[in-house]
């Protein structure tokens, strides 16, 4: 039985045929090649996360991961080395910019902040790097030697096969009681104690029954929201004559579909999971993530096996492409 979606047989999303996989790439490779563009010539501009999220046509709660998953290296990191690999190129005009002229046209927001961010990449300052054994040695001297630009093109074709099946279920609206945790991953304990607070007032309730889902969730990235301001909620499922008290708060998650593989082992199997999800299905899949936050079910409870093992429903909202 399916605790989610309260039937014996889930629909599982059938593996795409050849063609319809190709579409689907080309869709997001468009719109991640987009994004690319639009950096590149904003550069001296602030590019916010919302901003390039809407240039993609993907929903912000889940393009930073995505990005990541499919570039091998977060939104922040890639702007910086665009802003950087440009600053170079201007350093090594016939007639170059002033330093302070350089980092306004990169994107920073001082002469001071262009030059820690330059010598902690590089290892000197912009004003006492040698350019010409700099690019002599560097690939940055061969990659941009005609101001070529990146675009994104190579899907992982080994990985499509690897043993993480997923399924997509339409999921009927969810009303879930929450206790929010902040910077969990400062002081975990907090965690702890926040889901015995909630376990404990589900049971005073008689809140907990076979069918009450036990769900983590959180709207923010940890790569990019400050570490003491991350969100991190711990629900229950409950019924319409829950209301909100204290600490405990009460809303309603609306109908959509989920995408969901079911994780056991460590913490490093579930990132690997994440990851699989964005970098290797979601492309394939002929879906795209939709704009609510992604879940962990919980399918044993820590009262069972555990903090450091987990027995989850990784799940993520989408709709087709």
């Amino acid at each position: 039985m399916c605790r989610l979606c309260d039937k014996t047989k889930c629909g599982y999303g059938s593996i795409m045929n050849t063609s319809d996989r190709e579409t689907s790439q080309q869709i997001y490779r468009a719109r991640i090649n987009r994004v690319i563009d639009y950096i590149s010539e904003n550069l001296a501009e602030e590019l916010a996360l919302k901003q390039l999220a809407a240039v993609a046509n993907f929903s912000e709660f889940h393009f930073h991961r995505l990005f990541r998953g499919l570039m091998n290296e977060s939104l922040n990191e890639f702007i910086t080395r665009l802003r950087l690999e440009k600053s170079i190129l201007l350093m090594r005009r016939q007639s170059p910019l002033s330093l302070t002229d350089i980092a306004v046209e990169c994107g920073f927001n001082s002469l001071s902040n262009f030059s820690r961010t330059f010598k902690k990449h590089y290892g000197e300052s912009p004003g006492k790097i040698d350019l010409t054994t700099f690019l002599k040695n560097s690939k940055i001297g061969q990659t941009f030697a005609h101001e070529s630009r990146y675009y994104w093109q190579d899907f992982p074709a080994d990985e499509w096969q690897m043993d993480f099946p997923v399924r997509v279920i339409k999921q009927p609206p969810l009303r879930i009681a929450y206790i929010r945790c902040l910077g969990l991953h400062l002081d975990p304990a907090q965690g702890v104690a926040a889901y015995q607070r909630l376990m404990q007032w589900a049971r005073d309730r008689a809140v907990l029954t076979p069918a009450t889902l036990v769900i983590g969730m959180s709207p923010d990235n940890p790569e990019i929201t400050p570490l003491d301001k991350y969100r991190y909620d711990l629900c229950v499922t409950v019924g319409e004559h829950i209301k909100a008290e204290a600490e405990i708060n009460v809303t309603t998650m609306p109908a959509t579909s989920f995408a969901m593989h079911h994780c056991t082992g460590d913490i490093h199997q579930v990132e690997r999971a994440w990851h699989y999800f964005f970098k290797v299905w979601l492309p394939c899949s002929g879906y795209q993530p939709a704009s609510l936050p992604a879940l962990e079910i919980f399918l044993k409870l820590p009262e069972e096996i555990g903090w450091e093992t987990f027995d989850i429903e990784c799940c993520v909202p989408v709709e087709p492409l």
